[in-house]
């Protein structure tokens, strides 16, 4: 296809949308204007008509030549033809015809319009004056009601001949318009003619890097084969340049972002690259450790050891590994793979830790809650059925000795119920939480508290314990009374538990970060330091002997956990030996 030359191609573009603007720019003005105009045209009629319907109102009921008379006085002097037209159709009154002569309007449109009590409007041809006239029909009204109709009309003649005349003075006007936007468009199109200097600066731009701009000839037949090169090349430059770094991105965004450490090495186990969770784990960052030796910045020997197998022979390597960071003792699943170029050949490795520390503390802690509870059941169970063989074999035959080994068995029973309503109510807490039906309500903190102490003050006063509360009278909050309460009591009674006879129980209400905080301080014998992380597990018991023999389920702590949970707070503790210890309940804002 022959290109065309820019310059004529240009001009015919501007030429024709110029014409196109015109022509339609000028049918939609006088397409306005002869709505305007029509409109103004009936509008005016309305108005006449309105004035001829009340100045015929206003005079008393005559005859119809009179009224006759009348209509054509009126229309002479205001250059309209004036009809009226009475209620069974006939007309009474025309300023140009006879009424006699004239047919019957009553099914005229515009003076059934009329008689509705509107405005009748319509154009039409007019069988007596043999011309196309806008008619407007207004009710004449007497005493409140329509006693006729009153029509105005004109000849639309002299609205065409206006319009017309519009038209050609609009067509006069675009055309000096059009002679003048065809001048200004060849000027400019002729200073465009010469792109050299653009075409330059074009080319200086890409070479300095700014490949988004572009070159806007691509078309014609001066510089078509010139732009077209450079904006190629421009194009190929920058969707390249873009790849390469959209892909490096990526990889990277995928390496750095991954949970896991990952430690890439080559064959002589020279640290080639490590992600962020790696730098962390091993305590240096990845640009540290690029190039060096993979020994100088990890010292564990069991992850050395599966990198060099992998290394070695060639194959998959893992097995878990136990690294220190800190105080912290991490358990890691390693995955060690060799890296292999197109060919086969081992290029290096690549080692993939997961932790898995938190996996297994949870499998130790369903192993130990299998075996506790397992050994809380068992040890009941094992006191009742020895008591029942003995009254079998004849203890049943001895009456005080049946009644003793009966009262044993129902206070293993009483135990068995205890740790059963414990684990049922565990096992509440923890569905309603999950499934979100637990009720909430806001209210104050000191009326639960002072319940809690009301329940438990029977057992201080065995043992001669004091409890005391200081909750300031504003405290409130978003909880669960019952539960609220229920955590509350289990704290005070471990106090009261583990407290020598005589001690005293501080409970202390405090506000904390838009929160409350609430203090449970006792002066018992206090919790070993080895004992603190885990007190809160079920079943775990600080002090075995003990605790059972004050008859306690343990449950108690693991039930307070996870009513805080179930809150949106948490339970802590701090404890030292022989000294007491302070559980704080923390309730969110």
């Amino acid at each position: 296809m022959p290109r065309r030359r820019f310059f004529w191609r240009l001009y015919a573009f501007f030429l024709g949308l110029t014409l196109i603007v015109f022509i339609a720019g000028g049918e939609y003005a006088a397409h306005g204007f002869k709505r305007f105009y029509y409109e103004y045209a009936e509008k005016d009629l309305a108005s006449r008509a309105t004035l001829a319907a009340q100045l015929i109102g206003d005079r008393p009921a005559a005859a119809g030549s009179d009224e006759d008379a009348f209509c054509k006085e009126i229309g002479r002097r205001a250059d309209i033809r004036l009809t009226v037209v009475g209620p069974d159709g006939v007309v009474t009154a025309d300023s140009i015809a006879s009424p006699k002569e004239m047919d019957n309007h009553g099914q005229r449109p515009e003076v059934r319009e009329a008689f509705a009590g509107g405005v009748g409007t319509v154009i039409r041809f007019s069988d007596t004056t043999r011309e196309e006239r806008m008619y407007v029909a207004v009710p004449l009204k007497r005493n409140g009601k329509i006693a006729a109709v009153v029509r105005t009309s004109i000849a639309t003649e002299p609205l065409m001949n206006t319009l017309r005349n519009f038209q050609r003075d609009m067509a006069l006007t675009a055309a000096a318009m059009g002679l003048l936007v065809f001048g200004g468009v060849f000027f400019f199109l002729q200073k465009i003619n010469r792109p050299l200097a653009e075409m330059r600066q074009g080319a200086k731009r890409f070479a300095e890097g700014d490949l988004n701009f572009r070159l806007r000839t691509p078309n014609y037949e001066e510089f078509a084969a010139l732009a077209d090169a450079l904006n190629n090349m421009a194009g190929q430059l920058k969707s390249r340049i873009e790849t390469i770094a959209r892909q490096r991105d990526e990889t990277q965004a995928v390496f750095t972002s991954m949970r896991e450490a990952v430690i890439a090495v080559d064959a002589d186990e020279r640290v080639l690259q490590m992600n962020r969770a790696a730098a962390e784990l091993i305590g240096t960052t990845g640009d540290a450790a690029a190039g060096r030796m993979l020994t100088e910045v990890l010292r564990n020997t069991e992850l050395l050891k599966l990198l060099r197998s992998a290394l070695e022979k060639k194959e998959n390597a893992e097995g878990e590994v136990i690294v220190h960071r800190g105080d912290e003792e991490l358990t890691l699943y390693v995955r060690a793979t060799p890296v292999r170029d197109p060919e086969g050949k081992v290029l290096g490795a690549m080692i993939v830790a997961t932790d898995v520390t938190q996996i297994r503390k949870l499998e130790r802690v369903r192993r130990d809650f299998v075996a506790n509870v397992s050994h809380e059941l068992k040890t009941p169970l094992t006191s009742i059925k020895g008591f029942v063989e003995t009254l079998q074999d004849g203890a049943l035959e001895q009456p005080e000795e049946a009644k003793r080994f009966i009262g044993i068995i129902a206070r293993q029973v009483a135990r068995l119920q205890a740790v059963l309503a414990d684990l049922l109510s565990l096992s509440r807490i923890e569905q309603q939480a999950e499934h979100g039906d637990l009720r909430f309500q806001d209210g104050a903190i000191r009326p639960v508290l002072e319940s809690a102490v009301e329940l438990c003050a029977h057992r201080a006063a065995q043992k001669k314990i004091e409890i005391s509360l200081d909750c300031p009278p504003e405290a409130r909050s978003r909880m669960n009374p019952d539960l609220f309460e229920q955590a509350a009591v289990n704290l005070i009674e471990n106090a009261i538990k583990y407290s020598e006879a005589g001690r005293a129980i501080r409970i202390a209400v405090a506000p904390e970060g838009g929160g409350w905080k609430i203090d449970f301080a006792d002066q018992g014998c206090g919790i070993e330091p080895q004992h603190l992380d885990r007190i809160f597990e079920r079943f775990y018991r600080v002090d075995k002997a003990r605790s059972r023999s004050e008859g306690g389920t343990g449950l108690g702590l693991s039930i307070v956990k996870h009513i805080m949970s179930a809150h949106g707070g948490s339970v802590t503790v701090a404890s030292t030996a022989g000294v007491g210890s302070t559980f704080t309940l923390h309730l969110p804002a």
